[in-house]
């Protein structure tokens, strides 16, 4: 883009940088309303969120198999909704490494699933796995940042 007076550059680049800033602080303000709800509750119910969203995003994870079990690359759908079972199981333990399996196994499914699958459409299966990833992983990470 090129200005026709080196002036209104100037005042459109300003105009741009704050846009941006709006931006990010209209995200944080969401992220922070998405968020505080998760903090306000006891970690025993959070832990008790995380595994119960675990082993529900594996039991759709075998739904998906079922649906999708002749597609390419099925069977990894397969193995990470019986380890996101496993996984949520584990949460129900007061262990602290089945926190820290709540917060590595969902990141890497939902990794390999973008790599491999790119970005789903809005309202999917595989966009629903995402939000209940991201769950899992906040809920995960404020009992682990309670507890020291």
């Amino acid at each position: 883009m090129r200005c026709a007076d080196p002036g209104s550059c100037s005042t459109q680049s300003i105009g741009i940088v704050c846009y941006i800033m709006y931006i990010s602080y209209q995200i944080a303000d969401i992220c922070r309303i998405l968020i505080q709800p998760l903090t306000l509750l006891k970690m025993k119910n959070l832990r008790l969120v995380a595994a119960i969203l675990l082993i529900l995003n594996g039991a759709l994870h075998l739904v998906e198999y079922r649906n999708d079990s002749a597609e390419a690359g099925s069977i990894g759908i397969l193995v990470f909704g019986l380890i996101y079972i496993i996984t949520g199981f584990l949460l129900f333990h007061r262990r602290l490494y089945s926190l820290y399996l709540g917060l590595i196994i969902p990141a890497i499914g939902m990794t390999l699933s973008f790599v491999k699958y790119g970005i789903p459409d809005l309202f999917s299966l595989p966009a629903l796995f995402k939000v209940i990833g991201v769950t899992v992983i906040i809920c995960c990470l404020i009992i682990l940042v309670r507890r020291k």
